[in-house]
């Protein structure tokens, strides 16, 4: 059903999804999905977020992506910021790395989030001091 359909006037302009305790990065079946979505809206992009990491580092840990068009090879540039790979995931980060870039991200926080973060960091902060490495 379309968003005018279902009387909605926003268009979709992407998708998100978690990488729990691996980082913000695209792997192979999310490159192959945005891909997929790029042929055919513009713009339309993945947003990632890793709330492990967020919880444990107590800032958030998001990215924003979008793919290059198939058969493109970006230009050679050093990489802007240090990422931890977990072992596991490495060869999937490796092998579609140079198929998609970040985009800059910007974010506020009103001060009705502030007082939601606050009650929730109050409530589970000994989970999170205790889970923390």
């Amino acid at each position: 059903q379309t968003n005018k359909q279902a009387g909605r006037l926003e268009n979709v302009v992407g998708w998100y999804h978690s990488h729990p305790g691996y980082g913000c990065w695209l792997s192979g079946i999310d490159v192959s999905t945005q891909m997929l979505n790029q042929q055919y809206q513009e713009p339309f992009l993945a947003v990632v977020i890793d709330p492990t990491r967020t919880v444990s580092a107590g800032k958030i840990e998001i990215g924003a992506f979008c793919t290059y068009p198939e058969g493109y090879t970006p230009p050679d540039e050093p990489v802007s910021e240090y990422q931890t790979i977990p072992l596991n995931k490495i060869e999937d980060f490796g092998v579609h790395c140079k198929q998609y870039y970040s985009l800059d991200i910007t974010y506020f926080k009103s001060s009705l989030d502030s007082h939601l973060l606050d009650l929730l960091w109050n409530k589970y902060w000994v989970n999170t001091l205790s889970s923390s490495p």
